[in-house]
């Protein structure tokens, strides 16, 4: 399958890794690219000395966040773009933050790829991987574009895939290695074929050879060879459901963001009386805490993607409280929450601008992004020059 879609001026472009052995040299040949006018960086890390010796940085980066400073490089190259800076997991970002016109991923892990992979479909967004292996030298790129009939990331993967999961590889790689073992031009030959294959996805050229939907590209520069593969939807693939989300939005006043607030909004959308749940896409809410001293439960509402300890202290010894499986559900029933419940503010849960409430009814799903930040600030998000700056 070819990529073909409406050409239109004023790229969006998120970049989601951006700040590491090929992120970093992304980033400023996407701010040179004159379609590009606004870019997403996600990375929660700050630089360190040793990634002076594989990323595209200088010792004034060390200590600060790499959103930050590739924000500020991309903005030295073009005053002209508008850089929204998020210094956060990518597991941690609202979706809708991540919704432009192509996903770029420089990540470190397959579990942050098949996160993207999953944001990807969702959002209907393409997204091109790219990754490097030291040995023999290979930097590749992967072209997904999410449909019913196209392949996506797990569409290729098998049981080992599965078991590497937890798996965390240094700057991009595919291989464990010591911090800096891979060289920063194989980092710089993957980001300029990820930024190329950008640059032709964005202008709907579908020029003879084009890459396809499934199709992944391998350079081996040690060997000067390359390699191109196909690959087919696969019906088994985990990610069963391959359609992409219809998202509608919903606007909430300012002096009126509370869950009970959210609640409403969403009956008004549903016919009268329907019974419904909320969910949130790889999160789940915690409902209460343990004290593992005293054994005292604390009941509460918070949005989490980890079972950790949520900095609430026992109000009796004082312990850390902790989140055991009891007190966490993956879905909230509506007919299920109280008073105080629907008081709760939207940020004191930990929704935010761009969260994407799923809906879950007997009939089906349906599926709400949250409009939270003021008209005034997307109006700028929009607007050149504008950079963003936001920290988890």
């Amino acid at each position: 399958m070819t990529i073909s879609h409406a050409p239109r001026a004023g790229h969006h472009v998120v970049v989601v890794g951006a700040g590491g052995n090929i992120g970093s040299h992304l980033v400023p040949h996407l701010a040179r690219l004159p379609d590009i006018t606004r870019l997403t960086l996600v990375d929660p890390d700050r630089y360190v000395a040793h990634n002076l010796q594989n990323q595209a940085i200088t010792v004034a980066a060390v200590g600060r966040s790499k959103v930050h400073v590739q924000a500020t490089l991309a903005r030295r190259i073009n005053p002209g773009i508008s850089v929204r800076a998020i210094a956060e997991r990518v597991e941690d970002t609202p979706l809708g933050r991540l919704r432009g016109d192509v996903i770029l991923a420089c990540l470190d892990s397959r579990r942050s790829r098949q996160h993207v992979n999953e944001i990807a479909w969702h959002l209907g967004v393409p997204w091109i991987d790219a990754g490097v292996l030291r040995e023999g030298m290979m930097a590749r790129i992967d072209l997904y574009v999410p449909s019913l009939a196209t392949p996506c990331l797990e569409c290729r993967w098998d049981a080992p895939d599965y078991d590497a999961l937890e798996q965390q590889y240094l700057c991009g790689t595919e291989t464990v290695a010591i911090a800096g073992d891979t060289p920063s031009a194989l980092g710089a030959l993957a980001a300029a074929m990820q930024a190329l294959e950008c640059q032709q996805l964005l202008a709907s050229t579908n020029a003879a050879g084009a890459l396809a939907a499934g199709d992944q590209i391998v350079l081996a520069a040690a060997h000067h060879r390359h390699l191109r593969t196909a690959h087919r939807r696969n019906p088994h693939c985990r990610l069963a459901d391959h359609s992409v989300w219809n998202v509608e939005p919903i606007e909430l006043a300012p002096g009126d963001r509370t869950l009970g607030s959210l609640v409403d909004a969403v009956e008004s959308r549903l016919e009268t009386g329907t019974t419904f749940s909320l969910a949130i896409a790889g999160k789940h809410f915690v409902r209460k805490v343990l004290c593992p001293g005293c054994g005292g439960l604390q009941r509460l509402l918070r949005l989490s993607r980890t079972t950790a300890a949520t900095g609430a202290a026992c109000p009796q010894c004082r312990r850390p409280m902790v989140v055991t499986g009891f007190g966490v559900t993956e879905v909230l029933p509506a007919s299920a929450l109280g008073a105080p419940d629907r008081a709760r503010l939207l940020r004191a849960i930990g929704l935010r601008d761009g969260e994407i409430v799923t809906v879950l009814t007997d009939s089906g799903r349906r599926h709400f992004e949250l409009l939270l930040a003021p008209v005034s600030a997307r109006a700028v998000a929009a607007t050149p020059t504008a950079a963003l700056q936001e920290t988890a």
